[in-house]
């Protein structure tokens, strides 16, 4: 009966990755690892735990905090990848120096990213050793979410390439579903009364797709991008990027 409760327990939600769990944090995120704490240390914050894979996984912990709400998330890895982890609302230490510091790495590094630090739980007794501190240590890796970070990556709806006078649209999606681009709009005609209903404008472009069209200005015709309502452009040298306002604003 223990053997079934343990095999159940370990389907829990809390011992495996968050949907989505292998994907880096957006890097307009600002996370700061405040260092490398005892297990002691951590008795006053106000913890939730995870375990298995979580522990050695920082994209995992990261995507665990974001989903619980919570600035703070810790971690003790053994030497195969699993261990103990911690989401905090209220890290109570971080005014606290750490047991080993913050600028000498703290255990073994993170199994999806050796530039991060995931602490270290060296339980031989139980056959889950961790060479990189004493038998029956365990050093918590701690990190902080810094406030007003993004979420999300801004999403990038398309580009425009400028050159010589000349303009192209591209968008995104359509590309990589090979459909051809729109054509241009005709220049306006002069309105005209008429006894049928109008054909349907063949060079219309797509609703909510940007697109280009001739500008006629005296001798000197040029070209006009023009983005629907909810689109924004942002232009980088000789190429203007657009976004969709209603993610986040386009990044600089």
């Amino acid at each position: 009966f223990a053997q079934l409760l343990s095999q159940v327990e370990q389907l829990h939600p809390r011992f495996h990755p968050p949907p989505g769990g292998e994907r880096p944090p957006p890097e307009n995120v600002d996370l700061q690892f405040l260092g490398c704490f005892a297990e002691g240390q951590l008795d006053a914050a106000d913890l939730k735990y995870y375990g298995e894979s979580n522990a050695a996984s920082f994209n995992a912990m990261f995507w665990h905090a974001k989903g619980d709400d919570v600035p703070y998330f810790a971690m003790s890895r053994h030497g195969e990848p699993k261990g103990h982890a911690f989401t905090a609302h209220g890290f109570a230490h971080t005014g606290e120096k750490p047991k080993w510091g913050v600028y000498d790495g703290c255990g073994t590094q993170c199994s999806d990213d050796s530039s991060r630090w995931c602490g270290c739980s060296n339980e031989g007794e139980r056959g889950y050793p961790n060479e990189d501190c004493d038998e029956s240590e365990k050093r918590f890796a701690v990190y902080q979410i810094k406030p007003g970070a993004a979420s999300e990556p801004a999403e990038e709806i398309g580009e425009v390439e400028l050159e010589d006078g000349k303009a192209e649209a591209v968008d995104a999606d359509k590309a990589a579903a090979g459909v051809p681009e729109a054509s241009p709009s005709p220049a306006p005609q002069p309105a005209t009364k008429s006894t049928t209903s109008p054909a349907p404008n063949r060079y219309s472009p797509a609703p909510a797709s940007p697109y280009w069209q001739l500008q006629e200005s005296g001798d000197s015709p040029g070209i006009e991008i023009v983005l629907p309502k909810g689109l924004t452009a942002k232009a980088s040298g000789k190429t203007a990027v657009w976004y969709n306002e209603s993610v986040v604003e386009a990044p600089d």
